[in-house]
């Protein structure tokens, strides 16, 4: 199998580098000391698909950020003191304390859709097959 027919391959890899250059050089660099340019050189596509996908669940990579519209990095350890911190101002507050700003906040959060909008969008993909009501 082809880097280009992996789900989220070739495709997915130069739509990202569209997108977020600045973020996956400076990931590339600071994680696994390459350039953006070894890409497709001495690091295969395949492996880079491989790195840059782990890359993008890591929440202190500058790509996982920038892919989830946060405003900046953060750590595991981060994460946790933000929502500890959170915690022991509302134990020790008469009223609700605001929470302490987090680089999601501002994130564009995906709206829900109804079901009619599913089915829908479903049977334009795949016209041949019919939903059951």
């Amino acid at each position: 199998m082809d880097a280009g027919s992996l789900p989220g391959g070739i495709l997915w890899l130069f739509d990202l580098i569209e997108r977020a250059r600045p973020e996956l050089s400076y990931d590339l660099r600071h994680f696994l000391q390459i350039s953006i340019n070894d890409l497709g050189h001495s690091v295969p596509y395949r492996e880079a698909i491989d790195l840059i996908a782990m890359m993008r669940r890591n929440p202190t990579s500058y790509v996982h950020a920038s892919e989830e519209g946060w405003a900046f990095p953060v750590s595991f350890e981060w994460i946790v003191l933000k929502h500890s911190f959170d915690l022991l101002a509302k134990v020790n507050s008469e009223s609700a304390p605001p929470e302490y700003p987090a680089p999601w906040d501002n994130a564009d959060k995906p709206k829900p859709m109804s079901r009619e909008a599913v089915e829908a969008a479903l049977r334009k993909m795949n016209p041949e097959r019919q939903t059951n009501g």
